[in-house]
């Protein structure tokens, strides 16, 4: 498995990336960050 490591401030842009997406449609906001690889699929501190 790849690892990689997210900046504290790459973390808030990607936070506020999907605070956006979510506006409209949370599980939309979800798979949008997921199969584009921003984050972990282990973060899901919004489900």
């Amino acid at each position: 498995m790849n690892r990689y490591k997210i900046s504290q401030l790459a973390g808030q842009d990607l936070e506020d990336i999907w605070v956006y997406l979510a506006q409209n449609n949370q599980i939309a906001a979800d798979k949008q960050i997921l199969t584009n690889n921003l984050i972990p699929p282990i973060c899901d501190t919004h489900a």
